[in-house]
């Protein structure tokens, strides 16, 4: 329930800004962000999500698994877990859609991956949502406030 609420919410959020486009280079905005997911699925297959600790901006919130995980620094961390404990296999997301207004941006989407436990050696696959909400910088280069994703799993 809670997670159907979350990605509501930001769809909603997509749906306002969609109707209020202030920035005059879309395009180029919504390729920035493709890029970013391009270059996120390339460190998570070369071990290095720790990477991707980049692409967040201070004061951050990833929302993901059940708990919510708040600042830069911390989704670092949680990363350099990942990538002591995982080796991906395969690991890709999808954009549905990206809504840009200004300096904010929302994009969903869906990713699929196959993991597999450095010490245990047991291979996982995840499917699901996510849902990202962008903020461009003083720089112009767009950094993620707000990530949630939601494992689709089958019952």
């Amino acid at each position: 329930m809670m997670k159907k609420l979350l990605l509501g919410s930001i769809l909603v959020l997509a749906a306002v800004l969609s109707h209020s486009q202030l920035n005059t280079d879309v395009e180029a905005d919504k390729a920035a962000i493709m890029e970013m997911n391009r270059q996120w699925d390339e460190n998570a297959l070369a071990g290095n999500m720790v990477a991707n600790a980049e692409q967040y901006a201070k004061d951050a919130v990833r929302i993901g698994y059940g708990t919510a995980v708040v600042g830069q620094r911390r989704i670092r961390r949680t990363f350099e877990r990942y990538d002591r404990q995982l080796v991906a296999s395969k690991y890709e997301n999808t954009i549905i859609d990206i809504r840009i207004s200004g300096d904010l941006a929302v994009a969903i989407g869906t990713f699929t991956g196959s993991f597999t436990g450095i010490e245990s050696g047991e291979t996982t696959e995840e499917n699901g949502t996510w849902a990202d909400v962008y903020q461009r910088q003083p720089d112009g280069s767009w950094k993620s406030v707000c990530t949630s994703f939601a494992e689709i799993r089958e019952e």
